[in-house]
């Protein structure tokens, strides 16, 4: 059965080996031996204090002093020009990187005293924790076998799996980005990420409150739906909310949506913005937003420049002010007026040469 793919097999086995050893360098930063690490993020809330920051490659500071605060709960969103660090945020806060100064904390906890797995434990490591598990991984993301000739090796494969870390604790923070990554995989695989302690109710009830139950049981196969490489049987929209799904699967405390909808149209937009907001109840959310129109209803908004707070307030008190953000608003607000004028003199154009050609 095999046979034909074997060298597939080697190739992803090679390849595997390369990301084993990267796997398995031990950092600078490295804490996870540490004894008396938080196992668990509890509330979700979330301090910046004075943070500063240089990317290891770069000579400029991102991050210069910044301070902001997200309630346990609380829905807030970080706004500002490129470049001025909001996604830097995220990175620091999710342990990507290390402050140069300043402390992130959570729940009262500098980041760096609290196990990197209570933080970002994905479903993923479940599935490649032996080699015969990560290269049905890879062979699944790179499509080298249809799902029939996977079958017996995935049998195999999840036998050998073995990870009881898995069932004591969910990573407890939840990321949605602009381009979703879907695996060649069921959708009810990549919602759970294949992981075995997420039960079914559980991936329709996030499902359903990313308002994507309605189009997946219009699907031929419902929950049991092959996507394709990249989900390329989905529109855009499906995408996102399916990345909306898996992001809340194991219910995390700290939800990043870090500009998902930027890169859909607006019929979509609101479709995704309406689960977006059901899935921030109940969980600290931190938005980076490109589209402005999106934060309307946040109650806090941090207006960010040259790697700090510059204005904070609601939609409303910050257009009050006529600051930084009022100028961007404004400045999205005439865009989108082109871009109108724009597509309505092209669409009129359109019409007066059907009609000459009649």
């Amino acid at each position: 059965m095999l046979g034909p793919h074997m060298m597939a097999l080697l190739k992803a086995r090679v390849s595997a080996a390369v990301i084993y050893r990267t796997i398995d360098r031990v950092s600078v930063g490295d804490l996870r031996k540490r004894s008396d690490l938080k196992k668990e993020v509890a509330a979700g809330h979330v301090v910046f204090d004075n943070v500063c920051f240089t990317y290891p490659t770069r000579d400029k500071s991102v991050l210069n002093g910044l301070s902001w605060e997200a309630r346990a709960g609380e829905t807030i969103a970080l706004v500002g020009p490129s470049g001025c660090g909001k996604s830097t945020s995220i990175a620091l806060l999710a342990r990507l990187y290390q402050a140069n100064s300043g402390r992130v904390t959570i729940d009262g906890v500098d980041v760096h005293d609290i196990d990197v797995s209570a933080l970002r434990k994905r479903g993923w490591q479940q599935l490649v924790e032996t080699p015969s598990g990560f290269i049905l991984y890879v062979l699944r993301c790179a499509s080298c076998l249809s799902a029939p000739q996977l079958s017996e090796f995935e049998i195999t494969a999840q036998r050998n799996v073995q990870n009881p870390r898995s069932q004591q604790n969910h990573g407890r923070i939840g990321i949605v980005q602009q381009e979703p990554q879907l695996f060649n995989g069921t959708i009810k695989e990549n919602i759970s990420l294949n992981r075995d302690d997420i039960c079914e109710d559980k991936i329709r009830k996030a499902a359903e409150i990313a308002n994507a139950t309605g189009f997946i049981e219009q699907l031929h196969n419902g929950f049991d739906t092959y996507l394709g490489p990249g989900g390329v049987t989905l529109s855009g929209g499906q995408k996102q909310r399916i990345a909306i799904a898996r992001a809340i699967v194991t219910d995390p405390c700290l939800l990043f949506l870090d500009e998902a909808t930027s890169a859909l149209d607006v019929n979509n937009e609101k479709i995704v913005q309406a689960a977006l907001e059901k899935a921030a109840k109940g969980r600290t959310t931190i938005t980076i937003a490109h589209r402005l129109s999106t934060i309307q209803n946040v109650g806090r908004i941090f207006v960010l420049e040259q790697g700090k707070v510059v204005e904070v307030g609601s939609h409303s008190e910050l257009m009050d002010r006529a600051g930084i953000y009022s100028k961007l608003v404004k400045a999205q607000q005439f865009d989108e007026v082109v871009r109108s004028d724009k597509a309505l003199e092209k669409s009129s154009d359109l019409a007066a040469e059907v009609g000459r050609d009649r």
